[in-house]
């Protein structure tokens, strides 16, 4: 009890900052969703083992930098898809200079390929991904979708929570995650159904309603998928959680996981079906 109550007051919290922010409209939703690559590029920053290579003022230069990229990467994947790829090909083109930088200093080739490699899938994970989720906000019926995205990835996540605590014996991965069963990634997808399917009933109708079904289940799969990706960098950085933002939870990382993971493919299927 002494840690559910914390896990309900900051998700309640996160409720009423969502609720209001869609209040204000659609820009505010944006910028909530920038607001979400910068908490969750410093976090993942984090995991990233620059200091056993450079200390002091190199590191916050490479934080700097780290944010800066990912923040590059979400505006123009959000504004200028026809540059995009110019500019993940400027961001390569940096990463390799900070990996000859590194082998200079230090001579290691396989520490400068190990933090380059993470740095890259960083600032894809924390900077492109989250512009997915923005991207459906620019759809036909996108604010209905955005919350119908968060609905089944996050009543996911609670179901999985009560369904594994209660009947959670078989570990699901427990190289990357210990805490994560097979009754609980079992009870996730059908919480995914469940709330998602509820939340496209009542903010979208019948229209084509078996079929987002469908695309429930799926994207409820990839959002347990990326919670176990980002399970994989905490276990190798030695970290429980990304951060403490989110009292009960964790980081912001920790909490937006699943949808950062699922949002391609959630989108994917909605341009695909046409919803």
């Amino acid at each position: 009890m002494n840690k559910l109550l914390p896990r309900i007051l900051s998700a309640l919290g996160a409720v009423l900052i969502l609720f209001g922010t869609v209040y204000l409209g659609k820009n505010a939703l944006l910028t909530l969703c920038l607001l979400a690559s910068i908490i969750c590029l410093y976090e993942f920053r984090k995991l990233i083992p620059f200091n056993q290579y450079f200390q002091g003022p190199s590191q916050t230069w490479f934080t700097v930098l780290f944010i800066t990229s990912g923040l590059l990467v979400f505006i123009c994947a959000l504004y200028s898809s026809s540059q995009f790829v110019y500019w993940i090909a400027l961001v390569s083109v940096g990463l390799a200079a900070m990996m000859l930088v590194l082998i200079s200093k230090k001579g290691s080739l396989e520490g400068a390929i190990h933090v380059g490699g993470i740095t890259l899938i960083g600032i894809i994970h924390s900077g492109l991904l989250p512009a997915f989720s923005a991207l459906l906000l620019t759809m036909q019926n996108g604010l209905y979708l955005f919350l119908c995205h968060l609905s089944l990835v996050f009543g996911g996540d609670i179901l999985a929570y009560f369904v594994g605590s209660t009947f959670g014996k078989k570990k699901l991965a427990p190289a990357l995650s210990p805490k994560k069963t097979v009754a609980g990634a079992v009870g996730g997808l059908a919480g995914s159904l469940v709330f998602g399917f509820t939340a496209y009933y009542f903010s979208i109708g019948i229209n084509k309603i078996a079929i987002f079904s469908i695309a429930c289940v799926i994207t409820g799969i990839f959002a347990q998928f990326g919670d176990l990706f980002v399970s994989l960098f905490k276990r190798t950085a030695q970290v429980k959680d990304t951060g403490h933002i989110m009292p009960g939870h964790g980081g912001l990382l920790d909490r937006i996981d699943g949808v950062l993971f699922s949002s391609p493919v959630f989108i994917f299927i909605c341009q695909l079906v046409g919803f």
